[in-house]
């Protein structure tokens, strides 16, 4: 489907990173997760995952790194009540709500369809045991904490892990990469779980070469890349 929205508004996230958000239209439905086609002309046409929840009535949300890219720069220069063509939903890399215990394992701007997800999973309380484990260059990258501590506090199956790779001095959690004595430490059932990893491809290889070591077969591993 075909739509065409208003921006409602942007909202910084910090440093080069800003949320998107835009009315919603009606029979625009869709699963926590999946990402759409957004076109600002003929010429710029770009895929985003929803970082909203399908619970979250009235609006979509898209979140992404300013890049200075020639999309990333006219999406930018949007302002208030302007208008884009939004096409889908699309996409199989959403949360099946048979899986009751799952890792999401994140890297960067691949957190996005992770926030829909958690909040999805925290807004229709579902039976569902999640440890989200987010790869960022530094402590103040991680810029959703605040959405997922609104989370936590209604959804105590939530957890969440930080993991910078420059880390503050003070820093006392694991830095580095998301790296399996990591896993193991923090997540110690994670062979009963089902694993979710979205990122840039060479980080999406590195948790699967992770997770091959690991012994977990690949029936219990769902993958998505952002290039």
């Amino acid at each position: 489907m075909d739509y065409d929205v208003p921006l409602l508004a942007a909202i910084e996230r910090g440093g080069s990173v800003r949320t998107f958000r835009f009315e919603r239209p009606e029979g625009l439905d869709f699963r926590a997760g999946q990402y759409f086609l957004l076109r600002l002309d003929d010429r710029l046409v770009k895929p985003f995952s929803f970082s909203s929840s399908p619970s979250e009535e009235g609006y979509f949300e898209f979140t992404t790194r300013l890049s200075g890219s020639e999309f990333k720069t006219a999406l930018s220069r949007l302002k208030t009540k302007d208008r884009v063509h939004v096409i889908g939903p699309n996409g199989k890399f959403t949360l099946n709500e048979a899986h009751s215990r799952v890792v999401f394992l994140a890297g960067g701007i691949g957190v996005t369809p992770f926030r829909s997800m958690c909040k999805w999973a925290a807004d229709m309380s579902l039976d569902c045991d999640i440890a989200l484990l987010w790869g960022v260059n530094s402590i103040e990258d991680a810029f959703f904490r605040d959405d997922f501590e609104s989370m936590k506090a209604i959804n105590p199956r939530l957890r969440t892990l930080y993991v910078p790779s420059k880390p503050p001095d003070n820093w006392t959690g694991p830095s580095g990469v998301i790296r399996l004595d990591i896993l193991r430490e923090h997540v110690p059932d994670y062979n009963q779980r089902v694993f979710y990893v979205c990122g840039p491809p060479k980080m999406v290889e590195a948790v699967g070469r992770m997770l091959a070591e690991a012994n977990v077969t690949p029936d219990r591993l769902i993958k998505e890349q952002f290039g």
